[in-house]
């Protein structure tokens, strides 16, 4: 629901600000007092186009701006804008001479954005080109809704498109792949070739690390030698050396000697220290490191080989030809296999749709008299309406059908598309019908009647003020007229008057009170004994 709308130095709009109520607003005023100013600034606020010729004559820039409540919208794309309090404020502001602004909820936003905010918020039937009702796809859409128990039907339709178009998208998979005798021929080859060697994923970081530990554990070995060497140099003059004292006079050589022993028999512990700590490198050999070298040596040219960085790209690319292999062996049997079950798919979505048809045709009879029947009260005496059907070849989300709105408006014309029913007014008339009886399809949104009564008069325009008073208790609608017999059916009155002072045009709207209200019907009607029969 529009909340709150303001309009500042906009065409012969000085300053406007009104904030509105659900139901039948109204907009009336002399010929050519401005009433559709503001509309055309709901339409800018809207996402429709503006220049710098909308700027009053005396401004540099205007400014629109208006706030929705939106409490029940259960539209994602609105729900993720609403404020905390489920407002929505939307802000447009055109300069003369630089770039204009644009802001939802105070956050900078392009054009396109605005566009697709405003077709959620609102449907301008002043605008014809742009109501989804012109579109056969819409109207499909509005067609099922007027369908009490199509919900379920439609539902099991489309689970069941949905398998079907699974399936075809992997008989489309399967068809591209490239079946060659030889690229699997080559694919076996690669892959025994790898798998011949048994490479595991762990095993090149644990040869790695067993060449540093062998190197490492050779060093030591090398080291335990050369000390090894040492002691048995060393106790080797350490024996003659006491070979020497014992030739000596005893009674000078005892301490000596018994010395040397003792330094004899420590270097003797260490030999054999040495000797044994020597034979636990003894597992080393030349040999050991030979296949490590080799292994690695067989790991780089085989990653070089599949141009992949590490033995673990290696079993991935591996695993991969396997798969590319399968695919290419078994694509024949799957191919058969999804050929046969999109025929079953296929099958069930056709039993489906046609029977989604059925309903359609039926209901679209009774749809066609009921609409008839409103467009008679709007003054259309000889109006035809049908819907036409033209079966799909093949199967579409929505089923097999795809339908048109045909209508003619005057006796012994071909039914045509309503998107091609040349007067405004008469197009307003039909779309009023249309959302007379397809109300609740857009309840949400607020609907601009610009041009309705165009061309009517009398009871015709009693029966549109009807309509509308009727379509407006369960949505907002903003209607300009010059009929007061559609006037007295709304719940809000505003009247714009133009005035010229110091050689400046202005146009202001008013909402009316009751008084203000029947001095402008009376206006309306020409005559305040008329207007107080129809208050009355």
């Amino acid at each position: 629901m529009l909340y709150r709308l303001t309009i500042s130095n906009f065409a012969t709009i000085k300053s406007f600000e009104c904030s509105f109520d659900s139901g039948f607003t109204v907009f009336t005023g002399e010929s050519g007092a401005g009433k559709s100013l503001v509309f055309q600034a709901i339409y800018g606020l809207l996402g429709c186009s503006m220049n710098a010729s909308m700027i009053r004559e005396d401004a540099d820039f205007c400014e629109l701006q208006a706030s929705f409540y939106l409490k029940d919208t259960t539209d994602p794309i609105l729900k993720n804008y609403v404020d905390e309090e489920n407002y929505l404020h939307l802000y447009r502001k055109v300069h003369r001479n630089k770039p204009g602004l644009i802001t939802i909820n105070a956050k900078a936003s392009p054009l396109k954005m605005l566009k697709k905010i405003g077709a959620l918020l609102a449907i301008c039937i002043g605008q014809h080109e742009q109501l989804s009702l012109m579109k056969p796809s819409h109207q499909l859409d509005l067609l099922d809704h007027y369908i009490p128990d199509l919900h379920d039907l439609k539902n099991q339709y489309i689970n069941e498109f949905n398998h079907y178009t699974q399936i075809s998208n992997e008989l489309k998979s399967i068809s591209e792949l490239n079946i060659d005798p030889q690229l699997q021929e080559f694919l076996s080859f690669q892959i025994k070739d790898i798998s011949q060697h048994n490479f595991d994923s762990h095993e090149e970081d644990t040869l790695t690390q067993q060449k540093k530990d062998n190197a490492k554990a050779t060093k030591q070995k090398q080291h335990l030698q050369q000390f090894h060497s040492a002691l048995s140099s060393s106790l080797q003059h350490l024996q003659q050396a006491k070979d020497s004292l014992i030739q000596l006079t005893p009674t000078n050589t005892l301490p000596t000697l018994d010395s040397v022993e003792s330094l004899s028999s420590q270097l003797e512990d260490l030999s054999f220290t040495a000797s044994k700590e020597w034979n636990n490198y003894s597992t080393i050999s030349d040999q050991n490191m030979n296949d490590i070298e080799s292994r690695l040596d067989l790991i780089f040219r085989y990653s070089h080989k599949y141009k992949v960085h590490s033995i673990h790209e290696l079993l991935e690319k591996l695993e991969s030809l396997k798969t590319q292999l399968y695919q290419l062996d078994s694509a024949e049997d799957k191919k058969n296999d999804l050929l046969e079950d999109l025929s079953k798919s296929q099958q069930k979505c056709t039993v489906l749709a046609q029977s989604i048809s059925k309903k359609r045709q039926e209901h679209a009879m009774t749809l066609s008299k009921e609409l008839m029947a409103i467009l008679h009260q709007l003054g259309f005496d000889f109006v035809q309406f049908k819907v036409k059907f033209e079966e799909s070849k093949e199967l579409l989300t929505s089923g097999m059908d795809s339908i048109n709105f045909l209508i003619s408006v005057n006796a012994g014309e071909t039914e045509k598309p309503i998107a091609k029913v040349s007067s405004g007014g008469e197009l307003s008339r039909i779309l009023l019908a249309f959302y007379t009886i397809f109300g609740s399809f857009n309840s949400h949104k607020l609907l601009l009647f610009d041009e309705i009564d165009t061309g009517v008069g009398g009871l015709t325009a009693n029966a549109i003020g009807s309509l509308i008073h009727k379509l407006s208790k369960k949505q907002q609608l903003f209607v300009i007229t010059h009929l007061a017999q559609i006037a007295q059916f709304s719940n809000t009155h505003i009247r714009i008057e133009k005035t010229i002072k110091e050689n400046e045009t202005f146009s202001s709207p008013s909402i009316l009170d009751s008084n203000s209200r029947q001095e402008e019907m009376s206006r309306m009607i020409g005559g305040s004994k008329v207007v107080e029969s129809i208050l009355n």
